[in-house]
């Protein structure tokens, strides 16, 4: 009987795109009552202290060799006592994330879709990886980690969002945007080694790929990989990597690294296969994928195999678990997994397109129109699903009940008495205003354990309000 509805397909879509951003409206609403954490103090005490030059040698050679992060970290809000600024790069990260997919897959897509349906594969993208990202606190409301991993995912979007759109361009026009898009490698290399890894799985398989089949622009992609390479090189060399890599006792244990990533990688996906958001969501795109192929020129100039298509998806979920493994001995936090996850989802969808296409040119497979009644239960199961489930029942739950308000405004008070010991110059001995119920989404409980560098951090900023 549903197949007979006559509904009005606009407004529908306009319902779902409302609902989709529904579900991302907690995580953006959160970024107003969040906080730094332990090590953005403890990073911003340097560049409060030194200059630029000097805090990158000093990051470079003593703990780090993202040097990427350490720049854009060097200007961030918190040196200049801007908590304001640090609760809106928060919000702005999440909003680069939207607007990037957008990007992208208005570059892919070009006019095969209109702008209604690119935003709402944006939303759902976007409510799918908050849903279900391993880890919120750390990949959204921690400077350090949002800008080592979440940043670089942001501009390997806009990356590929570029070389799409630069092969339509005249030859100025394409000029410009290769020296923008060799811009961003160098951003993105110097961010992070999970980003440098995924970065050059793409690029060095794309690049491959071009030559074997005599494809056009070559000579483009194989100067993206060399400055991959060289950049890469940079990093890898530092020999801060050798200071931090020697805390951890269990480095360096190449079975066990490749064991642990392995056995990662199968418990990830049995974990992200399980989001009934994501099985129905790939159900709905398949009947889509089928008319897909053939009306995206990328996927023409650049074809490849299925089944090498999805083995570069397992690897790539691969090179970003096996770094912690290799440098540490552990899985370390999941904030590197968010990254994993990010890269996976759109992997998936592109996998989706490619199998499909070529099982519809060698085997003549068409996917059967699916009936109304399905979309008509479907899609508000996915709905309801992305709003009320993992992460976002969570950040919904850290609202309502005024876990974060409360929250912020005790930490608000916490930065009071400390200023007040700071301006009494026994900030050492300052006694500590603990919080008991901490919003799972903003926070966690070792930021209420570790607060030397936060202390050093108001000691700086009381002397620096002495001397003015």
């Amino acid at each position: 009987m549903f197949d007979h509805l006559t509904v009005d397909k606009s407004a529908l879509k306009k319902l779902t795109l409302l609902a989709l951003l529904v579900s991302i409206a907690p995580f953006l609403i959160l970024a107003l009552f969040c906080h730094p954490a332990y090590d953005d103090f403890c990073y911003s005490l340097g560049p409060m202290k030194t200059g630029f030059i000097q805090w990158q040698k000093a990051m470079y050679t003593g703990i780090t060799g993202r040097y990427s992060l350490m720049a854009i970290f060097y200007f961030n809000p918190l040196t200049v006592g801007s908590f304001a600024g640090f609760k809106a790069s928060a919000l702005l990260i999440i909003l680069l994330l939207f607007v990037s997919i957008f990007s992208f897959l208005d570059a892919l897509l070009k006019s095969s879709f209109g702008l209604l349906d690119k935003l709402i594969g944006a939303s759902f993208l976007l409510g799918l990886f908050t849903n279900q990202m391993p880890e919120v606190t750390e990949s959204f409301y921690v400077m350090t980690s949002k800008i080592a991993y979440q940043l670089p995912s942001v501009l390997t979007l806009f990356f590929f969002a570029l070389v799409i759109r630069s092969s339509e361009r005249s030859k100025l026009g394409q000029l410009l945007r290769t020296i923008l898009c060799c811009v961003l490698i160098v951003a993105i290399v110097g961010s992070s080694e999970i980003s440098m890894l995924i970065l050059a799985l793409l690029i060095f398989s794309i690049t491959i790929n071009v030559w074997l089949e005599h494809g056009e622009q070559r000579w483009r992609w194989l100067i993206f990989s060399i400055i991959v390479i060289v950049c890469g090189a940079i990093v890898v060399a530092a020999p801060g990597n050798a200071v931090r890599s020697g805390l951890f006792a269990g480095r360096h244990q190449l079975f066990y690294s490749l064991g642990m990533s392995l056995r990662q990688e199968v418990s990830f996906l049995l974990i992200w296969f399980s989001n009934f958001a994501f099985v129905l969501g790939t159900l709905f795109f398949i009947p889509v994928a089928a008319n897909l192929a053939d009306k995206i020129p990328f996927f023409k100039r650049i074809r490849f195999h299925p089944l090498i298509c999805s083995l570069l998806l397992l690897l790539l979920i691969f090179l970003g678990l096996f770094p912690a493994y290799w440098t540490m001995g552990m899985m370390g936090q999941h904030r590197t997994v968010t990254t994993v996850y990010f890269f996976f989802l759109i992997g998936w969808f592109i996998n989706i397109v490619v199998w499909v296409d070529y099982l519809k040119r060698k085997h003549g497979f068409t996917p059967a129109k699916l009936p109304n009644y399905v979309y008509a239960i479907g899609v508000p199961l996915i709905l309801c699903t992305l709003l009320f489930s993992n992460n976002t029942r969570v950040a919904i739950a850290d609202l309502v009940r005024g876990r974060a308000y409360s929250y912020d405004k005790a930490v608000n008070e916490r930065y009071a008495q400390f200023k007040q010991c700071a301006r009494e110059g026994h900030l050492d001995d300052c006694p500590v205003m603990t919080i008991s119920d901490l919003p799972t989404t903003i926070t966690n409980p070792y930021y209420e354990v570790e607060m030397d560098c936060e202390k050093q951090y108001w000691k700086i900023q009381g002397q620096s309000s002495a001397s003015r």
